[in-house]
């Protein structure tokens, strides 16, 4: 009798593998929802609700680490160590691309947060800022008050934050860091909202691609100069 349970047992455990094997996918929380299909691992104790909620007891700890360089997989993988060695380093690197962890380490190099090995060095994982504010620019001053002028908005944006004119700025690190991740955005990505604006303009319409029109307001002469701090404020709200 022993020996017919130990039997079913070890089928029990072949088969069991042969599953996994099949399909490489696992849900962990629920015993009774697959896998999105597209998942490796789908972590939800709840099939999703109407709102697509698939959990409501807690969420993923990534593990805690003090990184020690940028460009090291330290503490994990010593610099001694033979994966680490000239003839391996490069498979190692590769090997953990996407590796994520929670950073404690606060120094030059790293602040504390969640970052990536990209398979060079250890980025940040950085969530961009929905508002851009525009900087300075010029705007076109001809014509009689109420002459109807316009500006491309996300043109402003693009050519103060594409890579073409990085490296006319000045900043405190590289050059690279200051051309915006999505600064060849669709125009329509954005709203566009004019905050402020000097007394002596009048904002007629933005479109929803960005281009404002505007006009000298009543109080300037057509032959009038631009008065000494005009401005114009203006968001772009990524949507």
């Amino acid at each position: 009798m022993k020996t017919t349970l130990k039997i079913i047992a070890i089928m029990g455990v072949i088969l069991a593998a042969s599953a996994v094997r099949s399909n490489a996918q696992v849900s962990i929380g629920t015993v009774t929802e697959a896998p999105a299909k597209a998942a490796l691992l789908d972590l939800k104790d709840q099939p999703p609700t109407s709102e697509n909620v698939t959990s409501t007891s807690g969420g993923v700890v990534l593990p805690r680490v003090k990184l020690v360089a940028k460009a090291t997989l330290e503490p994990f993988i010593a610099t001694t160590d033979a994966e680490w060695n000239t003839s391996n380093r490069a498979n190692t690197q590769k090997e953990h691309v996407g590796l994520t962890v929670y950073n404690l380490t606060s120094d030059t190099n790293f602040k504390q947060g969640v970052y990536v090995w990209s398979g060079n060095e250890w980025n940040p994982l950085k969530i961009s800022s929905n508002y851009i504010y525009l900087p300075t620019f010029n705007l076109t001053w001809g014509g009689s008050s109420g002459t109807p002028n316009s500006i491309n908005l996300f043109n402003v944006y693009t050519n103060n934050f594409s890579p073409a004119i990085a490296s006319h700025h000045a900043n405190s690190r590289d050059a690279s860091v200051f051309v915006l991740p999505d600064y060849n955005s669709d125009p329509s990505d954005f709203h566009y909202v004019v905050t402020d604006y000097h007394p002596a303009i009048e904002i007629y319409a933005i479109t929803p691609d960005g281009v404002m029109t505007y006009s000298k307001a009543a109080t300037e002469t057509a032959n009038s100069i631009p008065p000494e701090n005009v401005y114009v404020n203006v968001v772009m709200i990524r949507k």
